[in-house]
C-alpha cells in the first residue's frame, strides 16, 4: 500500500543516492538521465537541463521532499505541493 507504482524517476539533486534508494524502496524505477519512459523528474531547481527535458517530454518536475516525505509517511503522497510550476520559479 505504501509502494510507489508505475513511477519512474530521474533524480538530479544533491543527496541523489539517498533519494534514489528511498524511491526504489517504495517500488519506483530509477533512471540516471531523463528518458521518455520517465514519469517524474526529482530536482532541486527550476530550469535545469533535466527539468527542461522533463517539461518538454510531458513529465512532472517535483521537489526532492516528495520522495523524502512519502518515504517517511510510508505511502505515496499527493504531489501537488511538491510540483514545480512554470513561471513560479519552483516556489
Amino acid at each position: 500500500q505504501g509502494r510507489t507504482k508505475r513511477v519512474r524517476v530521474c533524480v538530479c539533486v544533491c543527496l541523489r543516492d539517498q533519494i534514489r534508494r528511498k524511491a526504489l524502496a517504495m517500488g519506483a524505477d530509477y533512471r540516471r538521465d531523463w528518458s521518455r519512459d520517465c514519469t517524474h523528474c526529482v530536482t532541486a531547481f527550476h530550469g535545469t537541463p533535466k527539468y527542461m527535458e522533463a517539461e518538454r517530454g510531458g513529465g512532472l518536475n517535483v521537489k526532492k521532499n516528495w520522495i523524502l516525505d512519502s518515504y517517511k509517511a510510508k505511502k505515496r503522497l499527493p504531489i501537488i505541493k511538491y510540483l514545480f510550476f512554470r513561471g513560479r520559479g519552483g516556489g
